[in-house]
């Protein structure tokens, strides 16, 4: 029995020094295991806060975007304001610079339209005057002299004539009878 039991027993050590591995390897498979997954949850720990903070940095780059677009939109706001404020203001300054104008020219009109109507009355008192020596010196021969004088004391009337003139003979005539 002897050979079997040696067969037996070498059997049993192999069995146990299989078994022996086999537990050995298994351990260390768990052991690799555990710190595989130790790694990944490691990993997947660096991976969220690095998520995180992307996330949180994509959000501040965002709002610091949209902080300066709202700045430059304000901006460019106030300059077109600022512009259009100083187009109105020139606007209304050539307004009243041509109201200015128009106002000198109604002016400058109605002071030549007084002149042109002292003008006309003086040239109508001048032929009145005219018309008046002219019957005169046509009807009396008087001379152009003395009819200045007279015709500068004797206005004619605004119904003159040439018939009801105090210097024509016709009317001396029609006067005495």
């Amino acid at each position: 029995m002897l050979p079997n039991a040696g067969y037996l027993i070498s059997v049993g050590l192999a069995l146990v020094a299989a078994g022996a591995v086999f537990l050995v390897w298994v351990a260390n498979r768990k052991r690799i295991a555990a710190e595989t997954v130790g790694r990944a949850e490691e990993q997947a720990l660096r991976i969220l806060k690095d998520a995180a903070r992307d996330a949180d940095n994509s959000r501040k780059e965002t709002l610091l975007d949209a902080k300066e677009k709202a700045h430059d939109i304000l901006t460019d706001a106030d300059r077109q304001a600022r512009q259009e404020r100083q187009q109105a203001h020139a606007l209304e300054q050539s307004v009243t610079r041509r109201d200015a104008q128009l106002t000198e020219r109604q002016l400058s009109f109605e002071r030549m339209e007084k002149e042109l109507l002292g003008r006309e009355t003086t040239i109508a008192q001048r032929e009145q005057q005219a018309e008046a020596s002219a019957a005169t010196s046509a009807c009396c021969g008087l001379s152009g002299e003395k009819i200045a004088v007279f015709t500068a004391a004797v206005p004619p009337s605004p119904g003159y004539s040439k018939r009801s003139s105090p210097l024509c003979c016709g009317s001396r005539s029609n006067n005495k009878v």
